[in-house]
Parts: structure tokens; sequence; C-alpha cells
């Protein structure tokens, strides 16, 4: 039973070699290689815009080198947008395809130009070269040949609003009074309330307890550096709001500075003080820059001494 097996293998391994043997015999050594060119689906008359499918095959020996032409951006008059490579052999054969998706905006006849195929066998020692054939394709517009396009109508004009335009601005002026208005009433609540905060306690006892509450925060060995600056240059701001009416959390750095010296209530040293202080504040809010321990302290001491020096009873 093996031994009949074995001999059933044999026999098809042997048949199989003749066979390829013989196609090779009966293969010219100097055939050339079959190339031709074609459309994918047949027809030559697209719309415009189509993706035209097109693609060179070449059938020839697998012994027989092949050099196909680069990949252009277009050929003819048609745009490249996409191309591709297949390869097959067997049994001493081998089909070579390449194909090239094409696309044409302009309506007409046009011809996508031959192109060169090089080959060579082992036995050449230089390339020969075939030429394909030209393929004539016609590209038409998307409008029927015998569609008028005479009863297009034409954009129509500008359309008035129904009502006058100086209507809406009113209205957009009135928009803007009521809320300017709602503004104002706000914000002097918010004066009527600050001012009984000062009326009811001494604007530098409330700047010493939020100091000394900050201290217990303990921010400087929790490595808070950013947060403990916020925090002090608020409570010095907010007491100075307090104490001059200055509006300091409102400003930016360089305006309260201004106002505060364009001022007759601080005297040059707690002006240059203030300066330093605030500054101080915003290289470390803004700038990143990183105080040691030693600044934070002092910093934290400017403070007090800002709020000591400037309190009401000094006066």
């Amino acid at each position: 039973m093996k031994k009949n097996m074995v001999s059933r293998i044999f026999f098809i391994v042997s048949f199989i070699l003749l066979g390829q043997y013989f196609c090779w015999a009966g293969i010219d050594i100097n055939e050339q290689p079959v190339v031709s060119v074609e459309i994918s689906g047949g027809k030559n008359i697209f719309y415009v815009g189509d993706k035209i499918k097109y693609q060179i095959s070449v059938q020839t020996k697998s012994n027989t080198e092949i050099q196909l032409p680069d990949i252009p951006k277009s050929l003819g008059d048609f745009k490249v947008e996409d191309s591709g490579l297949k390869k097959r052999d067997f049994f001493g054969k081998k089909d070579i395809t390449q194909w090239y998706l094409l696309v044409n905006y302009e309506i007409g006849e046009f011809v996508i130009p031959s192109v060169v195929i090089k080959y060579k066998t082992k036995q050449d020692s230089q390339y020969q070269e075939i030429e394909t054939n030209e393929l004539e394709v016609e590209i038409q517009s998307l409008l029927d040949k015998d569609e008028k396009v005479d009863n297009i109508s034409d954009i129509k004009g500008p359309v008035s609003l129904p009502l006058g335009r100086w209507v809406y601005i009113l209205l957009l002026l009135g928009l803007v009074i009521v809320g300017l208005a709602i503004w104002r009433i706000v914000s002097r609540k918010k004066q009527i309330a600050c001012k009984e905060v000062v009326m009811a306690r001494p604007a530098h006892l409330i700047a010493y307890e939020e100091l000394e509450l900050l201290k217990q925060k303990d921010y400087i060995n929790k490595g808070k550096i950013k947060e403990y600056y916020e925090e002090l240059s608020s409570i010095a701001r907010c007491y100075l709001e307090n104490r001059f009416s200055f509006k300091a959390p409102e400003m930016t750095t360089e305006e309260f500075l201004f106002t505060a010296e364009n001022s007759d209530k601080l005297s040059g040293e707690h002006k240059k003080l203030l300066r330093e202080f605030l500054i101080h504040c915003d290289l470390v809010k803004f700038a990143k820059y990183g105080p040691s321990v030693n600044e934070m302290g002092a910093s934290f001491e400017s403070a007090v001494r800002l709020v000591e020096q400037t309190k009401e009873n000094k006066q």
C-alpha cells in the first residue's frame, strides 16, 4: 500500500516537471514580451471628473527582466491620482500589470500617450524596448447635450429687513443701557458692602487676621509657592482697598502702582515698599520665578510692614 502511494507521488511530480520542461521547450529564447494597454470597463467615453482605470499588462517568461516606466504625475492631459502594481509567476511565465487611476476635468477628445517598456533576458547585454499603443478617450459634460441652460434664473438681490435698521440700532442701544444699569447697581452694592465692612472693623485688623491664617496654612513647607504668593498679594491689595479705596483687586499691577504713585495717601517710602512687594509677587505668579525660603519670609514681612506703617492709627 505504501509502495503504491510513493509510486503515485513520484509519477505526479515527474509529470509536472516534464510538463514544465516541454513548456520551456516550446518557448523561443528571443520571444518578445506581450504588452497590452486597456481601459477598465472597455469603454472610452467618460464624464468630467470620472475616475478612469488605465492599465499596462505584460506577459513574458520568468527569466525576462522587465523595466516599467516610472509613475508620472500625469499622462498627457490626464492627472494620475493613484497607481499600483500586480505580479504573478506560474510555470515559467509571469504576468505584470501596472495600473493608473486617471482623471480629467476638461471636455473634449484626448489621447492617453504611449509608454515605453524595457526588457532583457539573461543572454542580452542591453535592454530592448517595446512601445505601447495610444488610447483615445472622450470626456463629456455632465449636462445632456439637448438640455438648455438658458432657463437658469439669476440670483435674487438683497432682501430688506422687515423693519428699518434704525429700529435694530435702537434696540441694541437699549440693551447696552440696561446692561450698564445692572452693572452699576451690582457694583454699587459691592461698594456699599465694602464700606460697611470697613466701618465695622478697621482694615488693618482684618489684614492681620488673614496674614495669620496664611501663616497657619504652612504653604512654604508644603511647597505651594504660587498659592502662597497669590494669597499674600491678595491680602495686601484688599487691605489697601479697604484702607484707601484704591480698588486694588480690580486693577493690574501696573495700573495700581500708577494710581498709588500719583496719590498723596502714601509716602515715598511706602510707595517704594509697595512697588518692590508687588513686582516680586508677580515674578513668582507669572514669570515662574523660584524664590528661596528666606525670600518668601521676607515677602511676608514686607506685607506686615506695609500694613503696620499705613494703618489708620498711624496717620
